[in-house]
């Protein structure tokens, strides 16, 4: 099983990924977070496979959120999901996670993108 941190300050992108997630048989979100602290507290106790995760979310820089990330989960792998389009952006993003998917992306490349990051073979 594929034990998943959800975090997306929008409640509705959350349900969105949660169906998407809760799709595949082999994957369990274990908690859901609507800010990146609440993200890492999660994180922090449950020490998922993975953190699928907002970009663009309120109250932390995001290298910070990464920095606390790989300090205190250090075999928890980051997912990015994005809606941006700047290039400085995304090459931040590819640079700092684990992976990184365009939100317009994420139906189609979900699964099989959770599963090459936690080394897992498909169902």
């Amino acid at each position: 099983m594929i034990t998943i941190v959800l975090a997306d300050d929008h409640e509705e992108l959350r349900g969105m990924f949660r169906r998407q997630v809760e799709e595949e048989p082999d994957f369990e979100i274990v908690a859901e977070a609507a800010s990146r602290e609440e993200a890492l507290a999660h994180c922090e106790m449950l020490q998922p496979a993975l953190l699928l995760s907002d970009f663009r979310m309120p109250e932390m820089r995001f290298l910070t959120y990464v920095t606390r990330l790989r300090a205190s989960c250090p075999r928890t792998k980051l997912l990015i999901m994005s809606a941006e389009h700047d290039p400085f952006t995304i090459q931040s993003m590819q640079e700092h996670a684990d992976g990184y998917l365009h939100k317009n992306q994420v139906v189609k490349e979900l699964a099989t993108t959770i599963r090459s990051l936690v080394g897992v073979s498909p169902t």
